[in-house]
């Protein structure tokens, strides 16, 4: 059986957030960018229009939660499974697990995020239907 490598461990974890970070950037430029056209379209912006609009970035959105979701699950596993090694002997695994339990904070739960998201997603929705003249 492998032993149990906090170093590798803490970086899996690491990149796990560093992909969550770049996930929620580009959710950011993608609900600007379509709350932004439609509001932005005035006289130009139909039914159909706001209809495609909705159907694209509604398509957008479940795919992007789909992997928020998958990566923030991925981060509680791998937080469970650190913080479990580290309280069951703090001193054989490393000479600072303060520090490292500090690094292994989530931002959001894997609810929240998810409850953040549909929020989000219903103003953009909202954004694009209110614009129609």
């Amino acid at each position: 059986m492998r032993e149990f490598n906090l170093a590798n461990a803490v970086a899996a974890f690491s990149t796990y957030s560093g992909m969550l970070t770049t996930l929620w950037g580009l959710y950011i430029a993608a609900t600007f960018a379509a709350a932004g056209f439609g509001a932005t379209m005035n006289e130009h912006f139909t039914p159909q229009t706001a209809a495609l609009m909705t159907v694209a970035f509604l398509a957008f959105a479940v795919a992007h939660l789909r992997g928020i979701m998958v990566i923030a699950r991925g981060l509680v596993s791998m937080r469970t499974e650190i913080l479990s090694r580290l309280d069951a002997d703090p001193g054989e695994i490393t000479d600072y697990p303060k520090t490292v339990k500090a690094a292994l904070t989530l931002a959001l739960s894997p609810p929240a995020s998810c409850a953040v998201h549909v929020v989000i997603d219903l103003c953009v929705v909202a954004v694009l239907w209110s614009s129609i003249s």
